[in-house]
């Protein structure tokens, strides 16, 4: 299967006492091979990569985010035509999920990458299994952009940079921000700023889809109409991602926006808890923060990020330092600051068990649609459960019905 993997284009027949165990037509593409090999179905739930730049060649197929399962078959990964395994390549695989990839669950890929042969050592296991790059920074970099464009929903940053007009009086709101890089801005990496102006294919339906809000259930699902299917969305988890789609939005675009409190608020932080906001005071502002210490264990918060500004100030910047403290020894910089703003997302989405108006109903569903309606929140948990009208037909035998 390898073999005929890497050579679509060959004919692969293998014969065991005289009887056919596979046959493999040759092919024009890698994804009619992946189709013989893995079946339609693998097929169906994937979408197509095909990128070049200067001596680098990737292409092949990744599962959307909601086609991913427990189990990693199949993760096939050719290096200039050999099957190989790369902890580099697997793990920028990983990371351009990012967020989008619920909890427990993997991603299946089959991937061809073409690199010039120099910048290869295959001989770093006696079975020239696995490969190592001279260049192993850029091409994981690389890589992981690539997966990000493919599987990230459609123009989900430049359509959230717009405010939600919906406001409830209680847990989050959503207000205006301009994205124009302040004076003195965030100086980002690279990557940050290459990935966001990225061309991005979508991979669920069309976001113009009419929402049509039809109830609430126990204060903490909302269900709707979408199009022609029925969902039932977790409130909090949708609101989630959509905060927190806005806040890396805004992180992206060099400033996100703060809000001053009318009165500043003490908080105050145990010595370790100090320690880690000292250390931290510069992310803090970059993150739309300003705080000052104001005594042993004490700190000031005169201003927040304006889509979090009713959070508890003391609540989010505890739930922060044990982010930073977890992941103090992470070398990603995009993976520390994505846990973060996941942080902020939780702590201001609207929270399960809030009765909402059927007009917030309707704002929060339209803000989940113009995302690309994403299936997890940033923290990987679940945010909808869909039945198309096909199913339903299944489900009350109306199939061949008219």
């Amino acid at each position: 299967q390898r073999q005929a993997l890497a050579f679509p284009a060959i004919h692969f027949r293998l014969s065991h006492d005289g009887h056919a165990v596979s046959d493999y037509p040759a092919v024009r593409s890698l994804r009619e091979r992946v189709q013989q090999v893995y079946g339609e179905a693998l097929v169906d739930a994937c979408a197509a990569v095909d990128e070049k730049d200067g001596a680098l060649h990737l292409e092949g197929l990744v599962c959307r985010p909601l086609a991913a399962t427990g189990s990693r078959t199949p993760q096939d990964l050719f290096v200039n035509r050999r099957w190989v395994k790369s902890a580099a390549i697997a793990h920028a695989v990983y990371e351009g999920y990012g967020t989008y990839l619920a909890k427990g669950r993997h991603p299946r890929f089959v991937l061809a990458l073409t690199v010039d042969s120099r910048h290869v050592d295959v001989n770093v296991h006696p079975t020239k299994r696995e490969v190592r790059f001279s260049d192993q920074e850029r091409v994981h970099e690389w890589v992981r952009a690539r997966i990000q464009a493919v599987v990230g929903p459609a123009s989900a940053p430049a359509r959230l940079a717009a405010a939600s007009g919906w406001m409830p009086s209680q847990g989050a709101s959503i207000h205006a921000a301009s994205l124009r890089p302040a004076a003195g801005a965030l100086d980002l990496p690279p990557s940050f700023v290459e990935t966001a102006a990225e061309p991005v294919q979508p991979y669920l339906p069309a976001v113009d889809l009419e929402v049509r809000p039809m109830g609430q259930i126990a204060n903490r699902y909302l269900l709707a109409q979408i199009g022609d299917e029925v969902q039932i969305v977790d409130q909090h988890t949708a609101h989630e991602r959509v905060l927190f789609e806005r806040l890396t939005a805004q992180f992206e675009a060099g400033a996100i926006a703060s809000q001053h409190a009318l009165l500043p608020q003490m908080v105050e932080l145990s010595a370790g808890e100090a320690v880690t906001v000292r250390a931290h005071l510069e992310d803090l502002r970059r993150l739309g923060f300003e705080v000052e210490e104001f005594g042993q264990g004490t700190v000031v918060v005169r201003a927040m990020p304006a889509l979090v500004a009713q959070s508890d100030p003391q609540a989010l910047l505890r739930s922060m330092v044990e982010d930073w403290e977890e992941r103090a020894s992470t070398p990603s910089v995009q993976e520390r600051y994505n846990a973060v703003l996941a942080t902020m997302a939780c702590h201001s989405a609207v929270r399960a068990g809030r009765r909402l108006e059927q007009a917030e109903m309707r704002t929060l569903l339209e803000d989940w649609r113009d995302a690309g309606f994403p299936g997890t929140c940033p923290h990987g948990r679940r945010i909808a459960m869909r039945l198309t009208i096909e199913e339903l037909d299944r489900i009350f035998g109306r199939l061949g019905w008219t």
